[in-house]
């Protein structure tokens, strides 16, 4: 798949889910290479929309540090987890910043019942 010509990344797979009724997504998941970064879910994302269809572009963009496998040595896709918030925006976690936001923050993590709510 397009994701393996990127540098950084070692293993990709890329799954239709349906983690809601009738709302299905495509997700990448991938392991980064050992000697290497894997890059940003924003330049995957580019990367991906400039060789593929748009139809073919995951919404959501997973790392991992392998790719679960069954006893036979296929890949276990129900031990996939399910993609979080920041995964499905396709954005890393930028903290927020000021008192403000921290504030702001703070209260979307507790209406939404989020861990975490970053700058996007």
């Amino acid at each position: 798949n397009c994701l393996h010509q990127l540098p950084g990344i070692s293993e990709a797979v890329v799954l239709a889910r349906e983690d809601e009724p009738g709302h299905v997504r495509l997700v990448a998941y991938f392991t980064s290479r050992l000697d290497a970064e894997a890059p940003a879910p924003e330049q995957m994302r580019a990367h991906v929309q400039a060789n593929l269809p748009e139809y073919m572009v995951p919404g959501a963009f997973v790392e991992l540090t392998v790719l679960p496998l069954t006893p036979n040595g296929k890949l276990d896709s129900r031990a996939l987890p399910k993609p979080d918030h920041s995964s499905l925006l396709g954005l890393a976690y930028e903290p927020p910043q000021g008192e403000i936001e921290i504030a702001l923050a703070q209260i979307w993590a507790e209406v939404l019942q989020l861990e975490r709510v970053g700058r996007h």
